[in-house]
């Protein structure tokens, strides 16, 4: 259980609060009420937020040495050791993959 809330927390599932703006243009072009445009940005948020995953584990593998000389840093699950860079790795593709898999 404990590798499961560390495998979350290289996630940052806290940062997908920030692609809400995937929704700007629907909402400015007065769309928002659209339910097919809604659904289909629905489904890029989702998407789009597991690629950014990605990309958060993949920074962390590539900072891990930096990390280690850092205050805060160093205690996050792929320096402190808690994750290996062979999982992180794995679960980044892995993410990727499903992130870009709905891709069009």
């Amino acid at each position: 259980m404990e590798k499961l809330k560390q495998l979350i927390i290289i996630m940052r599932p806290y940062q997908y609060v920030k692609n809400i703006f995937i929704f700007a243009p629907a909402f400015f072009a007065m769309k928002i009420t659209d339910i097919n445009i809604i659904q289909s940005l629905i489904v890029v948020f989702i998407l789009f937020s597991i690629m950014c995953s990605s990309v958060y584990i993949f920074n962390d593998i590539m900072d891990r040495d930096l990390d280690l000389t850092h205050p805060t840093k160093q205690f996050r699950p792929i320096a402190s050791g808690k994750i290996s860079i062979k999982i992180a790795v794995l679960l980044s593709i892995v993410l990727l993959t499903m992130g870009g898999g709905g891709v069009k």
